[in-house]
């Protein structure tokens, strides 16, 4: 018999998630757009969660038992192939989706056939689905969000679309931490990516969030991401260089001659393969200059400032250029006391 693929795959990874799974399938079920199927990996889950998902009576839903806990890359990684439909729709098994978000999902991709990936906003709820506050902003404008991507993930992972064939032609997720950035900074510097101004989840904040839980080994995977960013565009890649893309970007153990040599080097860089925008580049790593000089340049700041290719007059201030001057004077009669 054959089976007519849906349009959209969308995907839920869940383990242990009995506390609010229901609430997650019922956002997905409730969709303005009907055509697609829902997967449901279930990661040896050892609490009510299969049983919860056994109470659903709709032939929409697919649902795969791994045997035992396998951990959340190995198990996203099984949409690869399983996945039916044209697109994937990311959906974590605690958070919900708002009712049109595939809809506007589907009319962007239909519109932009160059789109890889489409995401939007989010919403904070806690554990009664109360609004509590929004996640920060995803960047809207194609063009800085490439650019702002370089330096910390502009993505919701659970809002996000991806077109199938590009989730493959990647080999899914790859790393054991901080997968959704490696995997979406991998897309961007081949395709066209983008977010929505809508909001399309609602985001659950709770004591078990990964981020929360995982926090440190998070920061730590970042900079092998990095890592690989650098090398891919043909950089050097040392810790230092690493750290300079990566919160709290300001890192003392970095002197900030590394700081110059790293943003030479990606404004050279860009300027040959024309990857970024380069205005938008450019005034970036003017303000992550300035940041760094203000905190690590001392009395050498004033002359630095001025540093070519990096420094250009129509993103100076005359805030910044006092402030620089006056950074550079307090440290030289410092030195002298």
């Amino acid at each position: 018999m054959n089976i007519i693929a849906p349009s959209v795959t969308v995907f839920m990874a869940a383990y242990n998630a009995s506390k609010y799974i229901e609430v997650a399938v019922k956002s997905i079920l409730n969709q303005t757009y009907q055509d697609f199927e829902l997967l449901i990996v279930n990661d040896g889950s050892t609490d009510d969660t299969s049983e919860i998902l056994k109470s659903f009576k709709d032939e929409r839903i697919r649902i795969i038992n791994n045997v035992e806990n396998k951990g959340l890359t190995y198990t996203r990684n099984i949409a690869l192939k399983e996945a039916r439909g044209q697109f994937i729709a990311i959906m974590d098994s605690d958070d919900m989706s708002y009712p049109n978000r595939l809809a506007i999902q589907i009319d962007a991709f239909n519109d932009k056939p160059h789109l890889a990936l489409y995401g939007g906003q989010a919403k904070m709820i806690d554990e009664n689905q109360k609004e509590i506050g929004f996640i920060e902003e995803s960047e809207t404008n194609p063009s800085l969000l490439k650019v702002k991507l370089l330096f910390h993930n502009t993505f919701v992972h659970s809002s996000v679309m991806i077109r199938t064939s590009i989730f493959r032609e990647f080999g899914g997720y790859q790393e054991p931490f901080a997968e959704d950035y490696d995997l979406f900074l991998r897309i961007a510097q081949k395709y066209a990516v983008g977010n929505s101004s809508e909001f399309f989840v609602a985001y659950r904040w709770h004591g078990s969030n990964i981020s929360r839980t995982e926090g440190e080994k998070i920061v730590k995977q970042l900079l092998p991401i990095k890592g690989k960013l650098l090398k891919k565009i043909g950089l050097k890649s040392t810790i230092s260089q690493q750290k300079i893309l990566t919160n709290p970007y300001l890192w003392n153990d970095v002197s900030i001659y590394e700081y110059q040599e790293l943003f030479r080097s990606l404004l050279l860089y860009n300027k040959q393969e024309k990857t970024f925008d380069n205005q938008i580049l450019e005034e970036i790593i003017f303000d992550k200059w300035y940041d760094a000089l203000i905190h690590l340049g001392g009395a050498n700041s004033a002359k630095l400032f001025f540093s070519k290719p990096i420094f250009k007059w129509r993103y100076c201030t005359f805030k910044k250029l006092r402030k620089i001057l006056k950074k550079s004077i307090k440290s030289i009669i410092k030195a002298r006391k």
